[in-house]
């Protein structure tokens, strides 16, 4: 099955997943990398996308990549980042 969805920086998806109401789902949770993972795919997102597309909606959120915490940052809670604390 060949996805429909628009994604990608500028679209409606990565608008919401970004910012306001859909970044306020997923961001603050203890795992947000996760919580995002299964918020995408409630909504529809295909499984052949969902990891490459949380990665980089969490990369954008974030400006690291998941799993990557040598920034020496790693007291930090989710909404610190977000926040820019």
């Amino acid at each position: 099955m060949v996805s429909k969805l628009e994604f990608g920086r500028g679209s409606n998806l990565w608008k919401y997943w970004t910012r306001g109401e859909g970044l306020a789902r997923w961001a603050e949770s203890p795992t947000p990398f996760r919580t995002l993972r299964i918020e995408l795919a409630k909504e529809g997102v295909p499984e052949g996308m969902i990891d490459g597309l949380t990665a980089n909606i969490y990369h954008e959120v974030f400006h690291r990549w998941p799993g990557k915490h040598d920034g020496g940052d790693h007291g930090n809670t989710a909404g610190d980042k977000v926040a820019g604390k």
